[in-house]
């Protein structure tokens, strides 16, 4: 998989465009208030950088990098349900890319879920998508399980009315506001949610209220470890603010969920595209890269290919994968 397969160059860079005139319209002269690391909880932290009138800093803790002072809650859900960004991502940029992410993305994640919860001798009656955009997941899991009762909470309408179309139950409200199906999912699992939530704790409690004892949470998100966030730093444009601004350390995620109650948590980061972005800015002058890191991206494809596995194998990469289990009663 390439990045221009998921994130076409022109399109991407006309979300970074509307994303930073967002800025403008919903976030500037706002109220903001301090808040401790996502991750750990740790009051503990440093400036690292600002973008887009936004500051980050990182934990000195857990080394978790997140946007602190942070607007409020509210303001963040006007930002999603009216942003000229989120419309653009809903209405053009999602449609333009959503069957080679099919492809690429939703039916390996079927299978990646079916493998966890089969180690865990989980045969799910009910499972529960929470972020589930489009449904392009719950659509593709009722062609491999058939049987199973699919659930999406989902607060954007154009999406929510989406998941409606493909005969999902629909909540059209934030996780967090959801008082309906306590205790009833065998799965629960979110897709590329942590790194935009306010407050992660409060999300993370939300995905354990919808978890039926013993069941299984599976999670993905930015790691903040990932090579490309370490090495780019504010150049990334995965660190897109108003839209994503969370990047918990490894040690942040295991100690996000653990204060949410979860237990048997696994941490694992399979990307794959890491090694790809950072050699995308080798003939960019103003990213700082070392002799060393030009040196290794400078290096055969299948060199590249190997750095990539080591990365994703050794908890590396920026794409995180967090299973959870809740605790039986």
């Amino acid at each position: 998989m390439k990045e221009e397969d998921i994130r076409p160059k022109k399109l991407f860079d006309q979300l970074l465009n509307l994303s930073e005139e967002d800025v403008n319209t919903f976030f500037i002269d706002v109220p903001r208030y301090h808040c401790d690391c996502p991750g750990c909880g740790s009051d503990n932290n440093k400036v690292t950088f600002e973008k887009n009138n936004f500051t980050y800093c990182t934990c000195q803790q857990c080394y978790s990098l997140f946007v602190n002072p942070r607007p409020p809650k509210d303001v963040f859900n006007r930002f999603y349900t009216d942003g000229t960004s989120a419309k653009f991502f809903a209405e053009k940029f999602l449609p333009s890319v959503i069957e080679t992410r099919r492809k690429k993305i939703f039916i390996p994640r079927i299978k990646q879920v079916h493998e966890i919860a089969a180690s865990k001798n989980i045969t799910p009656k009910v499972i529960i998508e929470v972020g589930a955009g489009h449904g392009i997941f719950l659509e593709e899991w009722r062609k491999v399980s058939p049987n199973t009762e699919r659930k999406a909470i989902e607060p954007n309408p154009i999406m929510a009315q989406r998941c409606r179309e493909l005969g999902i139950d629909v909540l059209e409200k934030t996780s967090e506001e959801a008082d309906e199906w306590s205790n009833i999912g065998d799965i629960v699992v979110s897709f590329e949610v942590l790194e935009h939530v306010t407050n992660s704790l409060e999300f993370v409690t939300s995905l354990l209220k919808f978890t039926r004892p013993g069941g299984l949470v599976i999670a993905t998100g930015l790691c903040g470890d990932g090579f490309d966030i370490k090495v780019l730093g504010v150049k990334s444009k995965s660190i897109t603010p108003p839209h994503h601004i969370n990047f918990c350390s490894v040690e942040g995620y295991e100690l996000l969920f653990l204060r949410a109650g979860f237990g048997n948590i696994d941490i694992r980061t399979p990307g794959k595209l890491d090694v790809e972005i950072v050699a995308k800015t080798l003939m960019d002058d103003t990213i700082n890269l070392s002799n060393f890191e030009k040196l290794l991206l400078s290096k055969r494809p299948e060199i590249l290919e190997n750095f990539q596995e080591f990365l994703s194998n050794n908890q590396l990469s920026s794409h995180c994968w967090i299973t959870a289990q809740k605790p039986l009663l």
